[in-house]
């Protein structure tokens, strides 16, 4: 009974840091993932097809002290708007959320055609579509800039109109960070030096599926470093995977002991 209890309270209370926030509740953190791939989750089509861009958001979600929980029905944005804003390849910042999709050329062509070039160009063209039928050769094929890494360009500026005191900062990545740009420290863009001014927030970081990059497998001990590195900066035990199991969205903390949890980068491996 004793083991029993101590593993159920360890999947209540997941995260209590130094600065006493209020802990998070895994149900609730289960919830809110769901509301937010519900409601903000970006989708567009080509010819038909269905296309669903990798994007990213930080939620603010206001603590209610009457239930003593996070309450994401508390977060008003309104879904479409956050959708529309992302998929025309802009960043989108509202009063709870902060939200982007991943750059990546030449998808932005069909993603956004009348949006703005956002990267520098050699030619006069303002839209990706205009880029695209001048036979750009500034952009090579995939260039492309994070979701995570724009939505971090912009939270410095965002949360300084936020009156956070015990409210959660939800950073959510549909996908677990890349090796070879968001924790790489030799990358100009990176994801962990920008995180690094937020370690003293309550911050929590979480994603759904693990990264895979097109036409590359990565090995799952390269897919755990990148967790790992993410960890020494904000550390593991803020770090969640939520994802649909049996059709309902299970979450894990990241942190298994002073291991990296398997199922956070390896499919193969069971939720524990």
């Amino acid at each position: 009974m004793g083991c029993l209890f101590l593993m159920v309270l360890s999947l209540t209370v997941l995260l209590l840091d130094a600065n006493n926030f209020p802990p998070v509740n895994m149900g609730r953190l289960q919830y809110a993932v769901s509301q937010i791939l519900n409601r903000y989750r970006p989708i567009y089509e080509v010819e038909g097809q269905r296309k669903t861009p990798m994007f990213s958001v930080v939620a603010r979600i206001p603590f209610n002290s009457e239930t003593n929980q996070y309450d994401i029905n508390q977060v008003t944005d309104d879904a479409n708007n956050v959708k529309d804003t992302i998929v025309g390849c802009e960043v989108y910042t509202g009063t709870n959320i902060l939200a982007a999709t991943v750059l990546r050329w030449p998808d932005v062509v069909d993603q956004c055609p009348d949006g703005r070039v956002q990267w520098p160009i050699r030619s006069q063209a303002t839209t990706w579509a205009d880029a695209y039928c001048q036979n750009t050769r500034s952009f090579n094929e995939g260039r492309a800039e994070h979701a995570e890494y724009r939505i971090l360009q912009n939270l410095d500026t965002w949360l300084n109109n936020q009156n956070m005191g015990q409210d959660l900062l939800l950073f959510y990545a549909f996908g677990s960070p890349c090796t070879a740009t968001c924790t790489n420290r030799d990358s100009p863009y990176n994801i962990l030096s920008p995180l690094t001014g937020y370690v003293e927030f309550n911050i929590v970081f979480v994603f759904s599926k693990v990264h895979q990059p097109r036409n590359v497998i990565m090995s799952p001990d390269v897919l755990q470093d990148a967790l790992k590195n993410l960890g020494g900066t904000i550390g593991l035990d803020r770090i969640f995977r939520c994802d649909r199991v049996n059709g309902r969205i299970k979450c894990v903390n990241c942190k298994d002991n002073e291991n990296v949890a398997g199922w956070c980068y390896d499919d193969n491996q069971p939720p524990a």
